[in-house]
């Protein structure tokens, strides 16, 4: 199904019916230290949707091929959300179980190409 785009903000598409889905970005916050090797950065990105349902989001965005994504938190409504590192295998069947379970679930990943 063709998907109209639009360039300048941010637009989250229904993978089922291929329209927008009510998911806005709130905020964008950066802040950053310069260290004698690198920098650490901290971001933070709050959404807010506005659909009767729950949704599954793929969000990428890309990091230097040398950068590495140390945690993340998701928080909202009641609760809060801190990431764990752990084995790939280990960490898409705990995902996958906890989609099809219904229950809030995160997944990170990062690839060789910077994503």
């Amino acid at each position: 199904m063709p998907v109209e785009t639009e360039t300048g903000r941010f637009v989250a598409v229904g993978t089922e019916s291929g329209k927008p889905i009510q998911l806005a970005m709130q905020q964008l916050w950066l802040q950053g230290k310069i260290l004698p090797v690198g920098a650490r950065l901290m971001v933070r990105h709050v959404f807010r949707s506005a659909e009767a349902k729950s949704l599954e989001v793929v969000y990428g965005f890309a990091l230097p091929r040398d950068a590495a994504l140390r945690q993340f938190v998701i928080t909202g409504e009641g609760f809060r959300v801190r990431s764990r590192l752990k084995p790939t295998e280990e960490a898409v069947k705990e995902y996958e179980a906890g989609i099809q379970e219904g229950h809030l679930a995160t997944l990170a990943r990062q690839y060789g190409d910077g994503l």
